[in-house]
């Protein structure tokens, strides 16, 4: 998107030029560390006691808010610029492919279908996501899903069952690692 001259991106640190965060993270490596792994841990809270399902923008604002409320101001929001990933590598402001492995999760589980994201790199995600956007093909998307969705076994909320599901909302890490929340 071309921005005018004079535009200041208010979710932007004018020193570091990263986004602003809580953490005082000073590079892009240590941010993205810092929101990886404080966002697992709210995921792992989520998973016992997620947001009221209203399976609409209140409720994807409250996962939002609850995943992120550690690292940015922001968390829950609405933003005020365009943020989607629309380009090869272009910058996709973090937290909203998160939030919505959340929710579509809890969607699929109430009609008794699991998802298992962990084979769902964030490349791929764009990929299909952008293809179906711009170009209006769904292929990508159709395929992606057709290799992460099962038949949901009845939901116990047990410790083996949480452990599992937190496993299956697992979100990469950069640099190709699971983030299942062990060292």
């Amino acid at each position: 998107m071309d921005w005018p001259d004079d535009f200041v991106d208010p979710y932007l640190d004018p020193t570091t030029g990263l986004l602003a965060n809580k953490v005082g993270a000073l590079t892009k490596v240590a941010l993205d560390e810092a929101e990886g792994d404080l966002s697992f841990a709210r995921l792992v809270q989520l998973v016992d006691r997620p947001p009221k399902a209203t399976g609409d923008l209140a409720e994807l604002r409250a996962i939002h808010q609850w995943l992120f409320q550690d690292v940015h101001e922001w968390a829950g929001q609405l933003r005020t610029v365009d943020l989607r990933k629309n380009v090869e590598g272009g910058e996709f402001r973090e937290g909203n492919g998160r939030t919505q492995r959340v929710f579509w999760s809890r969607v699929a589980r109430d009609a008794g279908w699991q998802l298992d994201w962990r084979a769902v790199h964030g490349s791929t995600n764009d990929e299909a996501c952008r293809a179906a956007a711009v170009q209006r093909d769904f292929g990508r998307l159709h395929e992606m899903f057709d290799a992460i969705v099962t038949p949901a076994p009845p939901v116990r909320r047990d410790r083996v069952w949480r452990e599992a599901e937190q496993v299956r909302l697992s979100f990469p890490r950069r640099g190709g690692l699971e983030d299942t929340g062990q060292p």
